[in-house]
């Protein structure tokens, strides 16, 4: 169960995740209690999806996203996770280079001209 303590001239959150009866104690640390406190209800919806073991899939990518939860544990105790994620193969991560090279090419195209460009390269 999460807990809010005050620590330091600030908060901490402590809680823990138990995947494969297996404990993981985590604590973060706020300056305001207001944070810390949106963060702790938070985490109480992680540990009750953690403990049933079911999530939705853009909530649990969040979750790991914002580091509240690693991937390693995220696809341990949630089976939708981790088949999602062994279905993709390891080339199909986000290239945000191409991404890039590619606008740029659209961008580039002559009808545009490049001053359509908003975030060109010194």
């Amino acid at each position: 169960m999460a807990s809010l303590h005050p620590n330091k001239g600030g908060f901490r959150v402590a809680y823990s995740l138990v995947i494969h009866k297996k404990r993981r104690q985590k604590t973060k640390r706020f300056k305001v209690r207001g944070d810390a406190r949106r963060f702790l209800r938070q985490i109480e919806a992680i540990e009750e999806a953690v403990r049933l073991g079911a999530a939705r899939l853009d909530d649990i990518e969040d979750w790991v996203g914002r580091s509240w939860l690693s991937a390693d544990d995220a696809m341990a105790a949630f089976k939708l996770f981790r088949e999602t994620r062994e279905a993709l193969p390891e080339d199909q991560a986000i290239s945000f280079d191409r991404i890039r090279a590619a606008y740029e090419d659209y961008v580039d195209f002559p009808r545009f001209g490049r001053h359509f460009l908003a975030f060109e390269s010194p």
